[in-house]
């Protein structure tokens, strides 16, 4: 191997590459000669999902699957294919990735993991409205230079290590067994793919879309207006209970106001409606039945979405449409849009955004416009590296407040 390191014109170089060029193919082939998954049933249904399911765990586990909700069958769907595709290749005999009782040991630490999320309290206030919006504004105010040099490098490792604090015991293996799953396999693999501009600009542009045609089939109507009227009235009645001891502070306190002025330069751009709007966020701040109103609106409309769990059965749908499109292996690379279909697809976004400022106001109350949502889609696009280190940095701060 020293020979290689040293001395690029020895003939191991050449025969060495030949190795890893076969290798690759073998490996290529296997992938291509794996067994295709198949259902009798509907794509996604709960029982294609126990069908899924029980093609790669042991029969003693079956039952539990028939007799499981639905979003922890897409769950453990989702875990099973990681199972099939990385740990058995990754880590070959290094673990018993053929014995029973490890893929029971998997089921259970899963099945704890999902007991524990549902029962312990997220404090989705200060991780969508404070937390939240601090990375993003760090995220796109630091300098390039100096926000991935050194993030980039520890960032994953350091959080790696923080889940596995949390193993209760000192295996080498099982520590490196962990963090080469959130390493490689989360941050590496399907962060690297999610990051990738233009994946994001589509995913961006379709969020948009679906935004603007339910708000319009909402507000459409006479009826609808005053349906929206009536339930903004209905949660001011309720919300009149006492506030919860996790709002330690006003909700006009929050990071995500100031986060939002300072990105979209508010005060520069409509200086007298941030004086009112100032003088507006002291007020929401002192009576308190203003701020238990636009508490529940938050419960209402933000928390009680994203917590629910119907919601995190879809999340995990579409995580395994995205890494796992056939449910057999990992989907293949992602074709690379020529310049033309790059062009349409930013013109598209671009347009939906800005109809979307439209139908809320903001291009006349905040003053954004055309240049701002080209620099906005240009920001996205410009880097896949800084885009993927965005992503980390999301997901543990999310991790950070589920552990």
């Amino acid at each position: 191997m020293s020979t290689i390191l040293y001395n690029a014109n020895s003939t191991l170089v050449s025969r060495y590459q030949r190795k890893v060029k076969l290798r690759n193919e073998l490996n290529q082939q296997d992938c291509s000669d794996e067994v295709r998954f198949e259902s009798n049933h509907a794509k996604n249904s709960p029982q294609y999902l126990q069908d899924l399911c029980k093609s790669v765990y042991p029969t003693c586990l079956h039952t539990r699957f028939e007799e499981m909700q639905f979003p922890a069958l897409c769950v453990h769907a989702f875990v099973a294919l990681v199972f099939k595709n990385f740990i058995k290749s990754w880590f070959g005999t290094k673990v018993p990735s053929q014995d029973p009782e490890f893929l029971c040991e998997v089921f259970a630490l899963v099945q704890r993991l999902i007991v524990h999320v549902e029962s312990h309290e997220v404090h989705w206030e200060q991780l969508i409205l404070d937390d939240v919006p601090f990375v993003v504004f760090e995220h796109y105010q630091m300098p390039k230079s100096s926000r991935l040099d050194n993030d980039r490098e520890r960032g994953p490792s350091t959080t790696a290590n923080y889940i596995c604090s949390f193993l209760g015991n000192n295996s080498t293996l099982e520590h490196a067994f962990v963090k080469s799953l959130y390493e490689s396999l989360l941050c590496g693999r399907i962060l690297g793919s999610i990051a990738e501009p233009y994946l994001m600009l589509e995913i961006l542009n379709e969020a948009v879309r679906s935004r603007i045609h339910k708000s319009q089939s909402k507000s459409s109507t006479f009826l609808g207006k005053i349906r929206t009227t009536v339930d903004f009235v209905r949660l001011a009645l309720k919300s009149q209970l006492q506030r919860p001891s996790q709002l330690q502070r006003p909700f006009a306190h929050r990071y995500l106001f100031s986060c939002l002025r300072r990105l979209t330069q508010f005060e520069q751009r409509r200086p007298l409606l941030y004086c009112l709007f100032k003088y507006g966020e002291s007020a929401a701040a002192k009576i308190s039945a203003v701020d238990k109103v636009l508490y529940c609106l938050f419960q209402t409309s933000v928390s009680g979405k994203i917590a629910s769990g119907p919601q995190v059965g879809r999340i995990f749908l579409s995580l395994r449409r995205l890494v796992f499109p056939t449910d057999t292996a990992m989907g293949p690379p992602r074709p690379v849009l020529d310049d033309h279909k790059k062009r349409l697809l930013r013109e598209e976004c671009e347009q939906n955004l800005l109809q979307l400022l439209v139908l809320y106001k903001l291009d006349s109350l905040v003053g954004l416009s055309a240049t701002d949502v080209k620099e906005f889609v240009g920001a996205i696009v410009a880097d896949q590296d800084a885009n993927a280190h965005l992503l980390e940095r999301l997901l543990t701060c999310a991790i950070a407040h589920i552990a």
